[in-house]
């Protein structure tokens, strides 16, 4: 192919044609290159460009493994440090980061069956596709909280505040729970289930005497 050949072809438009600023500016920096190419050194460079790519590349995928090791010691230590906030403070103490530290533990899939949460303050916590089996909520605030298709076999809600909370769907759960709760004021709850808390404990869906307490 002849110089001419190479040589870019100007664009027959107009200035004020639609989008023609952009095939003019891709015709000069084509131009460049072109003109660029006549230069021994700029060719040169374009080996090293190539040769500084495929070497990446080469230690780019010569690292996965390590990469992978270095992201999953990662992940244990932030699963770690979720469960040491959890246990290393008092209940009641730092609702905001226990609350923080329980929704990164169900977004990660950690089974938190006979997790122990009485006395806390967890206002609108996310629990929602999480294993609760067993889970100890004796007189916690859960007002707003998402329990949605939670499981909850065996879970105390003993005198808990569930107030607005979201129980749609949650699993394995009964009326005889429910009914040990503070409140069920604005409560969210399966159909089938909330005909039977109007029956066993119709005083629970009533509204509190005590103000929100979130």
């Amino acid at each position: 192919m002849s110089d001419a050949e190479k040589r870019p072809v100007k664009p027959d438009l107009n200035w004020k044609d639609l989008c023609a600023f952009w095939y003019w500016l891709g015709w000069i920096m084509r131009l460049l290159v072109y003109w660029l190419n006549k230069y021994p050194v700029f060719k040169v460079l374009e080996y090293v460009a190539k040769i500084a790519v495929l070497a990446s590349l080469t230690l780019y995928f010569y690292q996965g493994p390590e990469r992978e090791r270095q992201a999953e010691q990662g992940a244990l230590q932030a699963e770690l440090s979720a469960w040491q906030i959890l246990n290393a403070t008092s209940p009641g103490e730092s609702g905001s980061s226990k609350k923080k530290a329980l929704e990164f533990l169900n977004k990660t899939g950690v089974d938190l069956s006979s997790t122990n949460l009485h006395y806390e303050y967890l206002c609108g916590i996310n629990l929602s596709n999480a294993r609760l089996t067993g889970a100890d909520f004796y007189t916690t605030t859960l007002t707003e909280a998402d329990f949605r298709n939670a499981d909850l076999r065996d879970a105390s809600f003993n005198y808990s505040g569930l107030r607005g909370a979201d129980l749609r769907g949650a699993k394995n759960l009964t009326v005889e729970q429910l009914c040990k709760a503070r409140t069920l004021y604005e409560a969210k709850l399966d159909s089938e289930l909330l005909e039977k808390v109007k029956v066993e404990c119709p005083a629970k869906l009533e509204p509190p005497e005590r103000k929100r307490e979130c």
